[in-house]
């Protein structure tokens, strides 16, 4: 239950109020009345500010019909051994699932990935913390090479606003490699199509049982990028539809999407 954003707990709400009453009365009741305590749904909020730039930009894009197959999609993701928080099931009270949690999150895996019009998503596992140096050598060592035999006459770079994306030493590593880079809107996963990617391949990873090491982790990602490539056309779809997403956003006045 929640005032806003002020978040309220029994004993606040006690503490309200000049009932005599004990916090478990008081939680059984705003039980019964069919209220859940439970985290905050954490979400992309976005300013006015936001809105109107997201709004811009897809007017620019859908004006110079940017929406097309040049277009490299990419972004990071993480694979920890404890799963995602988000994959939820329907359960009996009295035989609930349960996920052993590691000492700090057990650990995980972060890849960079970037998906082609050609319905082929490429993974590349990046070694602790991906900072400007580390990006760029990646970009040069893993994504230049398959880039330039796909796209042999030319492509636009996309990426978010993270901090290895913009800074003052990437920006001179993408300009001397003659890299055209797409403008991004600030707080748009929505319009990253490689983000269903991501949902489809922790689907893959995490459905059936938990990963019990590093190693295992690893092979199972490897095994989800694996068959999600075999399925060409699905992912051409998935890439195809940016298009959409640049005309929802556009004529939603740059609010996020509701896929």
């Amino acid at each position: 239950m929640t005032d806003g954003n002020e978040r309220i707990t029994s004993s606040k709400l006690l503490s309200k109020s000049n009932v005599n009453l004990s916090v478990s009365t008081v939680q059984r009741f705003l039980t019964s009345e069919g209220l859940n305590y439970m985290d905050p749904e954490v979400v992309i909020v976005l300013s006015a500010l936001h809105k109107s730039q997201r709004h811009e930009i897809c007017k620019r894009w859908l004006i110079a019909g940017t929406a097309n197959e040049n277009i490299i999609f990419t972004d990071e993701v993480r694979f920890n051994l404890d799963g995602p928080d988000h994959m939820k099931s329907w359960q009996a009270s009295k035989q609930r699932q349960q996920l052993a949690r590691r000492q700090k999150d057990g650990g995980g895996i972060l890849f960079w990935g970037m998906l082609f019009s050609s319905g082929h998503l490429h993974l590349q596992e990046v070694k602790g913390t991906l900072d400007s140096k580390k990006y760029c050598q990646l970009l040069s060592s893993f994504a230049l090479p398959l880039i330039d035999t796909e796209y042999p006459d030319g492509f636009t770079l996309q990426q978010d606003n993270a901090p290895p994306h913009v800074s003052d030493y990437t920006q001179r590593f993408l300009e001397e490699k003659g890299i055209a880079l797409m403008e991004w809107p600030a707080k748009s996963p929505d319009l990253n199509v490689i983000e269903n990617c991501w949902h489809i391949l922790k689907l893959a990873v995490y459905e059936n049982s938990g990963v019990n090491n590093i190693h295992e982790l690893r092979e199972k990602v490897g095994a989800a990028v694996r068959k999600f490539n075999e399925t060409v056309q699905a992912v051409k779809n998935i890439y195809k539809s940016f298009g959409k997403r640049v005309l929802q956003c556009y004529e939603g006045k740059g609010n996020l999407l509701c896929l």
